[in-house]
């Protein structure tokens, strides 16, 4: 089988080619020969030995050169490890591929060849393709826009957020938020452009959205421990909102959706107990009762959002499974029965339906994509660089209101001894974090979003170079410096990079079969600290740069993991922090009392760790040797997040809090036809 269809792929064994979306794609012969080994044994388990005595008969048997291969044969076949429905990894068994082949015979390719140099029609062809196009124009009302315009709508330089649009139209909604943090509720009319100010101040709104056929808004917001929901009716033919409101519901759970309506009594919203699981629930006013209509109980998942559909008949529900994992669900409320849409990397910020029920429309970042209720993806191609949230269409489809915003943070250096106040040290309108000395302190690398995506880059002095580009926007997974400080490891969703931090050049990329968070690189060994996530849930463990073994350390959830200088490994479990010694016995160092444990550092002596408290941070220094802890840095701001310390405790960096700039915007789609 030399030609042969796979997927949406044409595939060319001879040639080594493969064509996807018209565009022809050359791979390497070893890499074809794996693909048609996989394919002589479909629906069968390939393991990596038998795919290494095949292609590479009388070697020593190393697997970096298998991945390498399923990694440039993902990419051909427009792939990604985390979501691939082609080559299907079976950990620690091997690869195969169960989709069904297409054989495309030799007779037939050298008939459409053929027909393809025939001349005479050629022109008639054109013509008729011509006319047909044209007639899809006059007729076709539902083709793709042709151009995209985004308009803010945000009028005054406050912090403008939660937009929701009315169902026919001519209202939104939305939080103004003064210098001094008070929030507004504002209702817009979009056609003559005034403003209804609901009376009362607000501090903790979390979300608007509008009531049952467009009679009133409703309001989620948290006042001490209790979240409420309560009603501002609203009269369309007066124009006029009621200053006071109506309290629906009140719950100690938090709710963490936007109220839809499924009838003017009834409505659904998702919620987290205390015990931390997540809730679908009804809550039905004439009756004074509440439902469970789903709940999900299982570790580190989450519900993200949750989005009623127009003729009230299905819930899609956002969830976050694991790191950098997520999917929607799609709920009857009919039947009771949900099931799995899809799976997507990179965040789901909100959830919406398309008006027309046949669409689901999600924002991701700085992008929106609408999601067929088949599970197809396409994103919508408009011009932007700031994140979206709270997306919604209009009832025409045309047009779709959005929350822009841009977050900064920076960071900040300090030096203790000399008690010289925080200087900023990189100052950008982006989000600039997690930065690390390399071991002689002379330069940082750093995560830096200021093109809208991750990237690293070293800082020397002021000077600065990109280390990785990241053209595929993918998501970061730790970083850390050699020993030496002449390279840096990267982990992103898929890959394992190495990088020359002296030149920038890319000395290492391999795919990843398991998911990882780089933490520090070993001293003695050639060797990773990784945080290994199974099951969603992240072990300390020691990944081999040679062999690409890795070995769990402790089967114990980890966080914060690093090392010192002798290998000695240090981590937070529910607030303990542990230590696993060179002979891997493990013994606890210091207990957090209060609040939880988000980061830990550890010099030459000691191990300085931040503690968050909810509304600050506190540092503790704990002693390597005596477990001995004290306060320090206490008058320093508390909401400061530490980042990085020097061996010899004598400059410490440190993010700012997070500060953002919100606006509301309303993307046109023009058609043409």
């Amino acid at each position: 089988m030399e030609y042969f269809r796979l997927g949406d792929s044409l595939v060319d064994v001879k040639r080594c080619k493969i064509t996807r979306n018209e565009k022809v794609i050359s791979v390497e012969p070893k890499v074809m020969d794996m693909l048609r080994l996989l394919c002589e044994h479909l629906g069968e388990v390939v393991s990596q030995q038998r795919l290494h005595e095949t292609l590479w008969p009388g070697t020593t048997f190393n697997n970096s050169s298998i991945l390498r291969c399923i990694s440039l044969l993902r990419k051909a076949l427009g792939e990604k490890a985390s979501n691939s429905s082609i080559i299907i990894t079976h950990p620690k068994r091997g690869y195969s591929i169960d989709i069904p082949i297409e054989a495309i015979n030799d007779k037939s390719k050298k008939e459409n060849n053929r027909y393809k140099k025939i001349s005479v029609i050629a022109p008639l062809l054109i013509t008729l393709c011509l006319l047909g196009l044209y007639f899809i124009q006059i007729m076709d009302v539902s083709n793709k826009p042709q151009s995209y315009s985004l308009t803010p709508l945000t009028s005054n330089s406050n912090n403008e957020y939660l937009p929701s649009y009315s169902s026919n139209g001519s209202y939104i909604a939305f939080v103004r938020e003064s210098d001094s943090g008070q929030q507004h509720i504002i209702v817009k009319n979009l056609i003559t452009e005034s403003e209804i100010l609901i009376n009362g101040i607000f501090s903790n709104i979390k979300s608007l959205s509008w009531a049952y056929q467009d009679n009133g808004l409703t309001l989620v917001y948290k006042r001490g421990k209790m979240n409420h929901i309560a009603l501002y009716a609203f009269n369309p033919i007066s124009k006029k909102m009621t200053q006071e409101s109506q309290l629906l519901f009140t719950s100690v759970d938090d709710i963490i959706s936007r109220v839809e309506w499924i009838s003017d009594n009834e409505f659904v919203i998702a919620v987290k107990s205390k015990g931390k699981d997540f809730s679908i629930i009804k809550r039905n006013l004439s009756k004074n009762s509440t439902e469970i209509l789903y709940q999900y109980t299982a570790p580190l998942l989450e519900i993200i959002d949750i989005a009623l559909s127009e003729d009230k008949q299905n819930l899609a529900i956002a969830v976050s499974e694991k790191a950098n994992l997520y999917r929607i669900d799609l709920y009857d409320l009919i039947s009771s029965n949900r099931r799995k849409l899809i799976h997507i990397d990179n965040g789901i910020h909100s959830l919406s339906w398309q008006p027309s029920n046949e669409s689901l429309l999600i924002s991701s970042r700085e992008k929106l994509f609408n999601i067929s209720l088949d599970g197809k993806i396409a994103q919508i191609p408009f011009s932007n660089y700031k994140i979206v949230t709270n997306a919604f269409y209009a009832k025409n489809s045309n047009k779709i209101l959005m929350e822009l915003a841009n977050y900064d943070i920076d960071i900040l250096e300090f030096k203790p001894e000399e008690q010289q106040k925080l200087t900023k040290v990189i100052d950008t309108e982006a989000l600039d974090v997690l930065p690390l000395y390399s071991p002689s302190a002379k330069r940082f690398v750093y995560q830096t979003s200021r093109r809208g995506f991750p990237q690293l880059i070293i800082n020397e002095a002021g000077r600065e170079q990109v280390l990785f580009i990241n053209p595929e926007h993918e998501e970061l997974f730790g970083f850390t410096w050699s020993p030496d400080g002449n390279k840096v490891a990267l982990a992103t969703t898929s890959q394992l990079y190495i990088f020359d931090a002296n030149t920038a050049l890319e000395l290492t990329k391999e795919a990843l079969e398991y998911k990882i968070y780089i933490r520090d690189w070993f001293n003695k060994d050639h060797a990773l600290l990784v945080n290994l996530i199974k099951d969603g849930m992240p072990k300390p463990a020691k990944l081999y740069l040679e062999s690409r073994k890795i070995e769990t350390l402790a089967d114990m959830i980890a966080s914060c993991s690093a090392l010192d200088l002798n290998d000695n490994i240090y981590f937070n479990n529910n607030n303990q922090i542990f230590k696993i010694d060179n002979n891997k016995l493990i013994s606890k160092l210091w207990y957090a009392e209060n609040g939880h444990v988000e980061n830990i550092l550890i010099t030459d002596k000691n191990a300085l760790i931040e503690v968050n408290l909810g509304d600050n941070n506190k540092l503790w220094v704990v002693d390597l040797k005596s477990s001995l802890s004290k306060q320090v840095y206490q008058d320093l701001d508390s909401k400061l997040m530490i980042s990085d310390i020097t061996q010899n405790e004598e400059v410490i960096m440190f993010h700012s809090p997070l500060s953002a700039k919100k606006e509301i915007a309303l993307l046109t789609m023009e058609y043409k036809y």
